[in-house]
């Protein structure tokens, strides 16, 4: 499917999406999240305010420095949701950083949502029946991050709730052109302390 960023063209070949997203969303036919998400089996404090919020929140954002466990701790509410009864093939995981996806060369999250509808939710996300949730893995390297949620949010509220995680900068913090409607929550995710490390070992 050809998409423009308002420079150049590409051709996003379907295939290789929905590929790269296979990659990651093993459990939209196991049932199981991959190790590739859920790196590690204690869940952090964070997890259970996360939790409560994701259902109704219509974006979360959780901030954080790179490897301290933003991608394990959607990996655990994956896990949660799936165990709460959601079908696993309404979650969607995407990181935005992997190349395969060419969402940093694009620009465009609407390629990777569009071989999403099409060949594993199976019905237009605006006319969802129930809940989609959706987990954008450092959202900052989708350009213009901050204009393209609200897009998401106009075309497909109240089908779809977005948690998003990204390195700590003012981009995040502040980005720009995102009039965020509704509800939205910030969260900062920090290394674990002593007393986490201690509960879980």
């Amino acid at each position: 499917m050809p998409i423009s960023n308002g420079r150049l063209t590409w051709v996003v070949a379907e295939a290789d999406v929905l590929r790269a997203l296979r990659q990651f969303n093993v459990h939209w036919e196991s049932g199981t999240v991959s190790p590739l998400i859920l790196r590690n089996p204690h869940r952090r404090r964070s997890f259970h305010h996360l939790k409560e919020r994701i259902s109704n929140l219509p974006f979360e954002l959780v901030v954080g420095p790179r490897q301290v466990g933003k991608t394990t701790l959607m990996g655990h509410l994956m896990a949660a949701l799936i165990e709460d009864g959601v079908p696993p093939e309404r979650i969607l995981y995407v990181p935005a950083d992997y190349p395969a996806l060419e969402l940093e060369a694009t620009g465009s999250l609407a390629p990777v949502l569009a071989v999403y509808e099409r060949f594993v939710l199976n019905e237009e996300l605006a006319r969802a029946k129930s809940k989609v949730y959706f987990f954008l893995d450092e959202v900052q390297s989708v350009p213009d991050w901050g204009r393209q949620i609200k897009g998401l949010y106009d075309l497909y509220h109240p089908q779809l709730r977005l948690l998003g995680t990204g390195s700590s900068s003012a981009a995040l913090l502040n980005p720009a052109n995102a009039d965020f409607p509704g509800r939205v929550d910030r969260s900062h995710i920090h290394p674990l302390k002593f007393g986490e490390v201690v509960h879980n070992a």
